[in-house]
């Protein structure tokens, strides 16, 4: 029985390993002893958007360097631009425009759960918050209190200051 091969392709926008960057690396299983490969089935495939400078002869005869574009595009006029002369770019972008639009529907809908998240956090925030500030107007309000108290005591204790003083200046 044959078995067929077993393709990974990783796109990427960063540089896999930044010392030794290329646009386009095709990874096999080996033995790292006798560098033997284990099987010609399976194999990495790495497409790096942020080498495509460094797309080879063979990867532009491939039109591989189109799709890392079409990856890269930020707008829909940069995808069709890109897709104008290639019938398979073109569906692909027409299908990544469908698929987009349910994707925005579902973007809408996080952004909406997030909202009410936010909302409920900050709600609960601002009552924990409005709890402290009680807690803290009741503290302050008993050493109010108590400086109150504490300023009867010294009044007192200065009236009482005053007689003696007067009752001294009598006895002299």
């Amino acid at each position: 029985m044959e078995v067929r091969p077993v393709i990974q392709i990783s796109i990427l926008d960063f540089t896999l390993f930044p010392d030794y960057p290329e646009f386009y690396a095709t990874y096999k299983f080996l033995n790292v002893k006798n560098h033997k490969i284990y099987t010609d089935k399976v194999r990495l495939s790495v497409l790096d958007l942020k080498q495509i400078k460094m797309a080879t002869e063979e990867d532009i005869s491939y039109q591989i360097h189109y799709w890392a574009k079409l990856f890269k595009a930020a707008t829909w006029e940069e995808i069709k631009m890109l897709a104008k002369n290639n019938e398979a770019l073109r569906q692909a972008a027409e299908t990544t425009y469908v698929l987009s639009a349910d994707e925005q529907i579902r973007l809408q809908c996080e952004a909406r759960e997030e909202y009410y998240r936010d909302q409920r956090y900050m709600q609960k925030r601002l009552e924990k918050a409005e709890k402290g500030l009680e807690k803290a107007a009741e503290e302050l309000q008993m050493k109010d209190k108590i400086i109150q108290q504490q300023n009867v005591q010294i009044q007192k204790l200065f009236d009482e200051l005053e007689l003696l003083k007067k009752q001294q200046k009598e006895h002299l």
